[in-house]
């Protein structure tokens, strides 16, 4: 592969990131460039590789799925090379999200949901996780991991 290349894969990732405002996981981003014959599944990991090492992007693993996201570098150094990205590529990525994008978000969504209330379930039992204004009778309403515990 082209050094040429490869540097118009990390730009279309960068671009892809850039134009959401939740993250891409592995699997999304690689079906986007391998159903669109844009690259090989190997070809894309390598940009990937190269936009976390370099700090344009950063990780993010749950549950096994990990999750990309735009960094401030990522952002300067897209501003300055987006001309390389030629309009029918950008035409491609952005009608791939008008198609997908609420399924996108649907698959990062669920992930992170499920992680958050893992950890929300999982902190200290000092922390009162309540508003102290919220009434007594609406506190029933609320799941039992959620009522305020007193720190000993």
């Amino acid at each position: 592969m082209s050094e040429e290349s490869l540097t118009l894969y990390k730009l279309m990732i960068l671009f892809m990131l850039d134009n959401l405002d939740f993250p891409l996981t592995n699997s999304q981003l690689s079906e986007f460039f391998v159903n669109h014959g844009y690259t090989s599944y190997f070809h894309l990991q390598q940009a990937i590789s190269e936009l976390v090492e370099s700090e344009f992007v950063r990780t993010e693993t749950i549950r096994n799925t990990t999750n990309y996201h735009l960094m401030e570098s990522g952002k300067e150094a897209l501003s300055m090379f987006h001309t390389q990205i030629s309009e029918p590529i950008k035409k491609d990525i952005l009608d791939y999200f008008a198609e997908k994008k609420y399924q996108l978000r649907k698959e990062v969504g669920s992930y992170r949901r499920r992680h958050v209330w893992r950890n929300v379930r999982n902190l200290p039992s000092c922390l009162t996780l309540l508003p102290s204004g919220l009434h007594n009778s609406r506190r029933k309403h609320i799941p039992r991991f959620w009522k305020p515990i007193r720190c000993r």
